[in-house]
């Protein structure tokens, strides 16, 4: 108990603020809780499954961590006429109780759960939990902290992908749908937290554009160990129109480029295609991809467009030069000079610039002399 009696004593320290009036004992009451805090560590590392001792500790370190949050103006007021200077103290105090309580409970969860395919809910539930609860207090200093347990679930996650260790798909995909979820309600709990500071939204806003980019890497080994050979290049490919369509819905920069990391990434998984099949559908995929940069979408489809015609005429380069003629590459051929030829006659969005008529003409050609 001896690290509950120091951090209470802290908890007595500060309440004498309101009878006495004296701040310096509210800062000197702050050394015992840094030394319980510290031996609570040993406590709950020594600690396995629910217990009284380290509920006690995590409420007290929480207390003073919404203390210093919620009360520091009373602080300030009785600071008079350095308000600046006790402000910063109040921050700094919020920030170091803020970690203490998440790093308290991280220790205790990993006493009481090892570090296994567990932590794919384990992880990303607290997370979810303590930050809707940040939220509602205003506690944005723990809210930040607990992405801790995300960011443990998420390398969960990655070891079981890389390394093909036993884990279910749906686990899998929890880590996942909470970045997504917790990108999408950022914006609302920056308005639950109050009056923010520029330099607070403008890392809200990075963090969201983080776990967007996350989440694609995540996805993409997703799909790479659990999603079946024959599926992985349609699935990459829809997730990549999906993310134009979400950019339309709610712009942001990173929407092109995480269409643009699943297209490219699904270029990889076309050797899964029957090998007749690779040249059309390659071509297939170029021109959905154009048609979506000309009518609603920008450079990264085109881009994507530009990569998968490349492949496409790789293939039947090899194809060729193997001394093979399959009829399906031939169809594949002419379905991308028609496309040409509808872009020239239609015009308007889909138009393309001259030399890309040309490239066209003379690549459609020479591929079926040599076919």
């Amino acid at each position: 108990m001896t690290g509950s009696i120091l951090i209470a004593s802290s908890v007595i320290f500060c309440a004498s603020i309101y009878p006495l009036r004296v701040r310096e004992f509210v800062l000197l009451g702050q050394i015992p809780a840094i030394f319980g805090i510290i031996s609570s560590y040993e406590i709950l590392a020594d600690t396995k499954g629910f217990g009284t001792e380290p509920l006690i500790l995590l409420l007290l370190t929480l207390g003073l961590a919404h203390w210093w949050s919620l009360q520091k103006n009373r602080f300030i007021t009785e600071s008079e006429p350095d308000r600046e200077q006790a402000n910063g103290i109040s921050f700094v105090f919020e920030i170091l109780y803020s970690g203490a309580i998440i790093s308290q409970l991280l220790i205790w969860l990993i006493a009481t759960h090892q570090y296994s395919a567990d932590w794919l809910w384990i992880g990303s539930v607290t997370t979810v939990a303590i930050t809707a609860y940040s939220a509602m207090t205003r506690a944005k200093f723990i809210g930040s902290f607990s992405q801790i347990f995300l960011a443990l679930a998420c390398v969960c996650q990655i070891n079981i992908c890389i390394n093909n260790n036993e884990g279910a798909a749906i686990m899998a995909m929890i880590p996942i749908a909470t970045m997504l979820g917790t990108s999408l309600i950022i914006p609302y709990i920056t308005k639950l937290s109050g009056t923010v500071s520029e330099s607070m939204s403008r890392t809200f806003g990075l963090i969201q554009r983080g776990y967007r980019l996350a989440s694609t890497g995540l996805l993409m080994l997703w799909i790479y160990r659990f999603v079946p050979g024959d599926s992985q290049l349609w699935i990459s490919v829809v997730l990549s129109f999906a993310c134009i369509i979400a950019g339309k819905w709610r712009p942001a920069t990173e929407w092109g480029w995480v269409s643009l990391a699943f297209s490219l990434s699904g270029i990889m998984y076309i050797q899964n295609v029957p090998s007749e099949y690779q040249v059309p559908v390659s071509m297939i995929i170029a021109a959905a991809f154009f048609f979506s940069s000309r009518s609603f979408s920008g450079k990264e489809s085109l881009i994507a467009s530009i990569a998968y015609l490349s492949v496409g005429y790789i293939f039947l380069a090899i194809e060729l030069m193997e001394g093979k003629s399959m009829l399906p590459s031939m169809a594949g051929v002419l379905f991308l000079l028609t496309v040409q030829q509808i872009t020239r006659r239609t015009g308007g969005k889909i138009a393309i610039p001259n030399e890309a008529h040309v490239s066209l003409i003379i690549s459609g050609a020479i591929a079926l002399f040599w076919w």
